[in-house]
């Protein structure tokens, strides 16, 4: 049985919490809105749990910004 050392999530957390500055996250949460925002309810909810298990302030961030309950991104 063969592990990666790395989880499917961890690079993209490690890029949006150390790598990114402030301006660099804001900026990606709009662009991701802006592509998501006309998505239907279940897959904005989808990408924001994918995000959320990158970083909890990666998902919560665009959930909040796509009028989502924060509480269900949690939840997998």
């Amino acid at each position: 049985d063969y592990s990666h050392p790395n989880s499917d999530y961890q690079q993209a957390g490690d890029l949006y919490s150390k790598v990114m500055n402030d301006k660099q996250r804001e900026n990606l949460i709009n662009n991701l809105y802006d592509s998501l925002k006309s998505a239907k309810k279940f897959i904005q909810e989808r990408q924001c749990k994918i995000f959320y298990k990158c970083n909890n302030d990666y998902g919560t961030r665009l959930a909040k910004k796509l009028g989502l309950d924060e509480k269900l991104i949690t939840k997998f």
